[in-house]
């Protein structure tokens, strides 16, 4: 069985219209060992300027740069080596992007990611709520891990998508729903209890129980005195993250000196945010269906899910800061923070592990923290 979002398939490289180019400027692109062997065995100038630009780190085979950019781009900034040689003849890492898969028993799951500013478009822009397809398959992938906490955690992930999708209630409080249903998910997995998972499941899928819950929390959110300390906490987190874009690292120092900023003018943001809800919505949506299910082979899914709680309010206060400055706010500006958010964070796999361990070491970076800062004083 093979699943995707309804967008997958929509999906296709805009090439010369692209702004960025991201999947071949500013990273090393690992080249497969089967294209990598074609490459270096291919006659010619080309061949030449193939074998020329591979080198070995790490026991694999990189292409190199010059000036920041893959060398067979031409000034148009499309691929040379495709329209030489034709798309069977790229890398699958060239083949693929922004296109990521998942494999678990019976499984594969597929989407695109949102470091290309096409696919971001793809996943943010439609009013209507995501849907999944699915589709036979033959493929068949060896996982080792326990099919009864897949089996409870992907009913509990299309919960996840129920409560992140209700629109009866503002996302920040969908969002703090969420996290608190994660933190019993992961007791559950730390007691190694599966079938305790089906009782949190009924337990969030009760709109009384959601209700009550909500009441607790904002109640205890608007007495904690910390708002401001959480928020600066975070955005220190970020900002001390391995960042390229040298902007958009200064805006976030700017947040970090003044969080205040985020609460006097929340009011008004929201209101102007307001048409474009269901943009944040689909980035939450988007995190939670790449990640949740990882959990599985490590246990850890407080981390998955504080990762989609902090990519929502960390698009909501780069989107702010925009709009205190420009006095504007549009949908284009909402997919591109969400594209460098992705670039900056999302693929850099140091910067994700480093979000996953203050998940645990940090003291701001526990549930009752980030509800405060979504159901206190929230930009979302």
């Amino acid at each position: 069985m093979r699943r995707m979002p309804h967008y997958f398939r929509n999906f296709h490289c805009t090439g010369t219209a692209c702004r960025d180019n991201c999947c071949c400027v500013g990273w090393e692109i690992e080249i497969d060992p089967d294209t990598a062997q074609a490459y270096r065995s291919m006659g010619g100038a080309l061949g030449d300027r193939l074998r020329a630009a591979l080198y070995e780190e790490d026991g694999c085979t990189c292409m190199g740069q010059v000036d920041g950019k893959c060398p067979f781009l031409d000034p148009q900034n499309l691929c040379s080596i495709q329209q030489t040689l034709g798309a069977d003849m790229l890398g699958e890492i060239c083949r693929e992007h922004p296109r990521y898969y998942a494999w678990f028993h019976g499984l594969t799951e597929a989407g695109v990611g949102m470091c290309c500013e096409e696919a971001a478009r793809l996943i943010l822009s439609d009013p209507a709520p995501d849907t999944f397809l699915t589709e036979e398959s033959r493929e068949d992938n060896d996982c080792d891990y326990d099919p009864a906490v897949f089996d409870a955690l992907f009913a509990a992930r299309e919960t996840a998508f129920h409560l992140l999708q209700n629109r009866s209630m503002p996302l920040a409080e969908r969002l703090a729903l969420f996290l608190v249903f994660a933190d019993g998910l992961q007791e559950d997995l730390d007691l190694t209890e599966p079938e305790r998972i089906y009782q949190d499941i009924r337990q969030f899928s009760d709109t009384a129980y959601c209700k009550a819950l909500l009441n607790t929390l904002s109640v205890r959110s608007r007495q904690d005195p910390d708002h401001a300390a959480h928020w600066r906490a975070l955005l220190e987190l970020i900002t001390g993250l391995d960042i390229l874009d040298t902007a958009w690292k200064q805006g976030l120092e700017q947040l970090a000196e003044q969080p205040e900023v985020l609460f006097c003018k929340g009011h008004a943001f929201r209101e102007t945010a307001a048409p474009f809800a269901y943009a944040f919505e689909h980035g939450a949506v988007y995190h939670t269906y790449r990640y949740f299910l990882k959990a599985v082979f490590d246990g850890d899914l407080v981390a998955k899910a504080q990762l989609t709680v902090i990519a929502t309010l960390i698009l909501g206060a780069c989107c702010m800061a925009e709009w205190a400055q420009s006095g504007t706010l549009s949908l284009e500006q909402i997919i591109r923070q969400a594209k460098i958010f992705s670039q900056e964070v999302e693929y850099s796999m140091e910067n994700l592990d480093t979000l996953a361990e203050a998940s645990y070491r940090t003291d701001v970076f526990h549930t009752q923290g980030f509800v405060s800062m979504l159901l206190g004083q929230s930009n979302v």
